[in-house]
């Protein structure tokens, strides 16, 4: 029993884990490989109780205590008083998971236990309490999504990231917060100019997109961003680049507070699975 306590935050992930991916419901199962999930429609997704929370978040089954809202919040109030301090603007950018918002296209065996996940609570409870201006694009990639769930999709259907058309209605949710404009996604075009492999696949591929709409003078923003994250606001920046009057990207470990320029609006961008770096990663103090 003791020694199960001493590795218990070891032992019950990879139960978790051994659980979802062996044998599903019919006795069939939904795996691609390992640590992916075969969906609908050709779309695979990452599936890995080891690499973030994603398994968690999408099934609804953990939740932040009140206790953790506030770890979460103070640690994010931090970052925005020493950017503000700066003499420049803090946006928060959530990124929903590929799971949850193609969740039409996951496999029927994975069952929800809610909806409702960690970073629904965690808009809310920023939302309710705070001056914190936080860009949540999940309400409109939902929306578009059943638009763009064949040959062009929003997410790479071999990769875990969003792709230029996803990143496009991430841009426009920040331009709203930003600017307070944006311009929709639809008559928009976008044509293939690659193959893209993905983190997903060793076999298939995702079309690459680039916007090639011309971007109208009154959809650009005048501000210069600084965009720190993960991979998603990597990828992102050169579609924010169409928008914007510049943007720089770090990699939230790259990223020291002298890097940020008086009147730049500093965007802390954390996808979905990797949400506990915002209680962990201290921003303010690097």
């Amino acid at each position: 029993m003791r020694l199960f306590k001493r590795f218990r935050g070891i032992i019950l992930p990879l139960l978790l884990f051994c659980l979802m991916t062996s044998i599903l419901p019919n006795g069939k199962t939904a795996l691609a490989s390992r640590h992916t999930l075969q969906g609908k429609n050709g779309m695979i997704f990452y599936w890995s109780a080891a690499g973030g929370s994603n398994v968690y978040d999408y099934l609804g089954n953990r939740h932040y205590s009140r206790a953790g809202l506030k770890r979460v919040t103070d640690n994010i109030l931090r970052a925005k008083k020493a950017v503000e301090k700066k003499g420049a603007e803090f946006v928060l950018l959530l990124v929903p998971n590929k799971e949850v918002i193609y969740s039409n296209l996951m496999p029927k065996s994975i069952v929800r236990k809610s909806t409702y996940n960690r970073y629904d609570q965690l808009y809310d409870y920023l939302e309710a309490n705070t001056n914190v201006d936080v860009c949540y694009p999940k309400k409109e990639l939902l929306k578009q999504r059943d638009r763009y769930s064949g040959r062009q999709t929003l997410y790479y259907p071999t990769d875990s990231h969003w792709n230029r058309l996803g990143q496009y209605i991430g841009t426009q949710e920040l331009l709203d917060i930003t600017d307070g404009k944006k311009s929709s996604i639809q008559g928009k075009k976008f044509k293939v100019i690659s193959q893209f492999r993905g983190n997903l696949s060793s076999t298939r591929t995702s079309d690459h997109h680039k916007l090639v709409t011309k971007v109208k003078k009154k959809e650009k923003s005048k501000k210069r961003l600084l965009l720190v994250g993960d991979s998603f606001c990597q990828c992102m920046a050169p579609m924010a680049e169409n928008f914007y009057k510049s943007v720089r990207w770090y990699r939230y470990f790259d990223f020291h507070m002298s890097m940020v320029k008086k009147g730049e609006v500093v965007v802390w961008e954390c996808v979905e699975w990797y949400q506990d770096r915002l209680s962990i990663v201290n921003l303010a103090g690097r």
